[in-house]
């Protein structure tokens, strides 16, 4: 390998391949050499949208007579992104109506309608931006677009379509001219409306009939000019798409969603003497249905994404769908108390889902709580510091459908996709072209509720005249039968099936507690809540570990932990290598001969599996390969944990909320890219600067070496890191204008004004811009307010 032959192409006699393929942009012999100090172009702040500013009206109109109380708000919502390309608007009316309508019947009405449209055009967030070679430039004021163009079609005046890049093997699109050229508009109208009539004949039981309605429309409108492939590394010739005449691309899919639901209650509430009963039975009924329509062409006629239409030629393509999902299901509850100190409350439900065989299609899920209010003892008189202590504890089911439901698991699918012909030879080559059908699904008609049960023992107390308040709670949620879709070897040649999976343990504490009170006429409250976990894989199907999209599952483990390699340390000198070497053999390495001095190496974890341990041995065999991988992160945090604070005098508030979680991990997959060392074309983190060289022998940064030989960046413990944070969630400062000035002017009841934001502190030791997401971090924002009341 040389630098000569092996990045800069030096031999390469085609000056296009070259660009192409190579870097010669860093070679000072080459005519495409950069210079010394090239421009610095910086992407993500291009990418960024400055100042964003976000806009919020609301108006209100309520009132109430002797039997009707009605209300009436409408409101406005215009946010601007953070990152270019993305932008929203929102308008909303909603509406309530209750009326008593003579002695026993009460009726009401409450209906909403939101318009919202988005532009949906963002193709560069701060990740991929942060790749970018912060030579190329990004605008150039001679094109006619005001955009750099990063490849050359014509490359020295070749005739045909050569994507040559200009910049080398590294140049990047420029997304910019993108997000400029090209359109994604996405409009949604969504109505909600809801309505009842409740008959009571009786004091205390009440007939009530409901219906709810939610309704929406979705669009979705895009399109691709064909001048846009200019800025693309790899655009396409324009000649080439539709017609050869075409202005672009465009697509337009349409989606209608219907939900709807009906609940018929009977409920008795009655006291007498100390005892209170409450009891109620209903019945339900939810379909869910949507249709969609897509269809789109690469020969359109105009740019004009509000004229732009669907012919009918050779070039139009599209499909229709529909889903459908079912609920039916009973439920009763019945809740005794005595004297408000001893409480008992049970419950049943009884669902049926159309995600599961008709033989296995309702599950059965109850569940009782109880509660001794142990301050209204006797014995409790004399604990006066006690004003109110709750003992409790409960157990429950519930049931989950939502992977399967709709998706008819039990059932084989069939796809017309397949095709044969009748009658061929003789001189006729295609004969009777028929249409076959396929069935691609594995059908289960195992399938059945996904169980989750829950225990839990606690207590609610108020304490120095209610001052101080303590809530604790001890849980174990379960989770049994877990459905999901199972990733099957491509060679089976069917769809992925559906499979009650296994069981699922999280244990843990919630814990809240508050105090309140006055320094002379500065009120005030503080707050703190803090929930601890621990989860735990129960039982797989036979003991078998998956992947799935949160990570690898594995009996005895947490859900979705990191599995990998645990980096040993960095050669640092040749005997290393050879002493290693005679104990342990890499079997990832291609040629061990290419390992060198600056190279990491990998801990001999397990061993091969055996037949009494069927997926990897807890021996060590000496062999480093894919069964030495191992758990190196938990992405469920240990801990999560918040604090309220909130004051109040002469007319001015304050609140401040945080936010935090703690004992967490995750792999940094912007640090794997930005630190990978074994190729050229992207950028690199500052980071690398400190890698190993013979001159500064790091035993944390291996060396830089051309398509990494010995796989040091490999998935590993090496990119994990704590994604714990402490943040600032909201604050909010107000002054709310005293109500006798208020008076005088006729006018106003209420006028506040307040100022606030979110994220404006934002502690943590992530490498990258943000632990949560690095690609669109959370925004920082500030926020100015009023609320006024007529």
């Amino acid at each position: 390998m040389t630098i000569e032959d092996d990045l800069y192409g030096r031999n390469e006699p085609d000056n296009g391949v070259r660009l192409s393929n190579f870097m010669p942009v860093y070679d000072p012999q080459s005519p495409f050499f950069i210079g010394e100090n090239p421009a610095n172009y910086d992407w993500q702040n291009e990418a960024r949208n400055q100042n964003a500013l976000t806009q919020n009206y609301s108006l209100r109109i309520s009132g109430a007579t002797e039997k009707t109380n009605y209300y009436l708000g409408t409101g406005y919502f215009n946010q601007e992104s953070v990152l270019k390309g993305n932008n929203l608007e929102r308008y909303n009316i909603a509406s309530n109506l209750n009326t008593q309508i003579g002695k026993y019947i009460k009726t009401g009405l409450n209906l909403k309608l939101t318009y919202q449209i988005s532009d949906n055009n963002q193709r560069l967030n701060l990740t991929n931006a942060m790749a970018f070679m912060p030579f190329q430039p990004l605008f150039d004021a001679n094109d006619i677009y005001g955009f750099n163009r990063p490849m050359d079609p014509y490359f020295e005046g070749n005739p045909d379509w050569t994507n040559t890049r200009l910049y080398g093997a590294g140049t990047k699109s420029n997304e910019l001219a993108g997000m400029a050229l090209n359109h994604n508009k996405f409009e949604i109208v969504r109505s909600m409306g809801q309505g009842f009539v409740a008959v009571e004949p009786l004091r205390g039981l009440i007939f009530k009939g409901s219906l709810s309605i939610d309704w929406a429309w979705q669009q979705r409108r895009g399109f691709e000019d064909v001048e846009s492939n200019f800025y693309r590394v790899n655009g396409q010739d324009p000649s080439t798409l539709g017609s050869g005449a075409s202005y672009g691309t465009y697509g337009l899919r349409t989606n209608r969603f219907i939900n709807y639901q009906a609940d018929f209650t009977v409920s008795y509430d009655k006291k007498f003497g100390e005892h209170t009963i409450s009891a109620v039975a209903g019945i339900q009924e939810q379909y869910w249905k949507n249709f969609n329509e897509d269809i789109g062409t690469r020969n359109t006629t105009t740019k004009d994404l509000n004229r732009v239409g669907v012919g009918n030629d050779d070039w139009v393509e599209g499909f229709t769908g529909r889903q459908q999902k079912f609920w039916y299901g009973y439920v009763a509850r019945a809740g005794y108390n005595y004297a408000s100190r001893y409480y008992i409350d049970l419950s049943f439900r009884r669902d049926a889902s159309n995600g599961f065989p008709s033989d296995k299609r309702w599950g059965n899920f109850y569940s009782a709580a109880e509660a001794w209010r142990i301050s209204s003892e006797s014995f409790m008189d004399g604990v006066t510091f006690i004003d109110d202590l709750k003992l409790r504890g409960g157990w429950g089911q519930a049931g989950n459908d939502e992977v399967v439901v709709g998706q008819y698991a039990y059932l084989s699918n069939t796809a017309d996709v397949a095709s044969y012909s009748f009658g061929s030879g003789g001189g006729n080559v295609l004969g009777i072209y028929n249409t076959g059908i396929t069935v691609p699904g594995f059908p289960n008609t195992d399938l059945t509720w996904e169980t989750v049960t829950t225990s839990y023992a606690g207590f609610d107390a108020l304490l120095f005249k209610n001052h101080l308040s303590i809530t604790m709670e001890f849980y174990n949620r379960r989770t049994d039968d877990i459905l999901q879709f199972v990733q099957l070897p491509p060679t089976v040649g069917i769809n992925d099936p559906a499979f009650n999976i296994g069981s699922l343990q999280n244990r843990g504490i919630d814990l809240d507690m508050s105090y309140n009170g006055n320094i002379g006429e500065l009120s005030y409250s503080v707050g703190g809540n803090i929930s601890f976990v621990k989860n735990e894989v129960l039982e797989l199907y036979n003991s078998q570990p998956l992947f799935t999209g949160y990570g690898r599952v594995e009996e005895g483990r947490p859900i979705g932990h990191l599995w990998g390699y645990k980096v040993g340390g960095i050669y640092q000198s040749q005997d290393e290598i050879d002493q290693r070497s005679s104990v342990y053999t890499d079997e990832t390495i291609a040629d061990a001969d290419f390992v060198a001095p600056g190279d990491m190496y990998f801990l001999d974890v397990y061993g091969n599996p055996t037949e009494e341990e069927l997926y990897y041995s807890t021996t060590k065999d000496s062999l480093i390969n894919d069964f030495d991988r191992t758990e190196i992160g938990n992405t469920i945090p240990g801990y999560i944990y918040g604090i309220n604070i909130s004051l109040n005098w002469k007319g001015f508030d304050a609140t401040i909320n945080f936010y935090g979680e703690g004992d967490v991990d995750k792999y940094n997959g912007t640090r794997a890219t930005m630190e990978s060392m074994s190729g050229y074309g992207n950028n690199f983190w500052p980071t690398v600067a400190n890698r190993w060289t013979e001159s500064n022998k790091s035993t944390s940064m291996p060396r830089a070496v051309a398509q990494d030989p010995a796989r040091n960046g490999r998935y590993s413990d090496r990119f994990v890191e704590s994604a714990a944070f402490f943040r600032l969630n909201n604050w909010q400062v107000g002054y709310s204008v005293p109500r006798t000035l208020l008076d005088k002017t006729h006018v106003f009841t209420r006028l506040r004004v307040y100022v606030s934001g979110q994220n404006n502190l934002y502690i943590h030791s992530w490498s990258g811009l943000d632990p949560i997401n690095d690609s669109y971090p959370l925004p920082r924002t500030f926020s100015f307010g009023l609320n006024v009341g007529f």
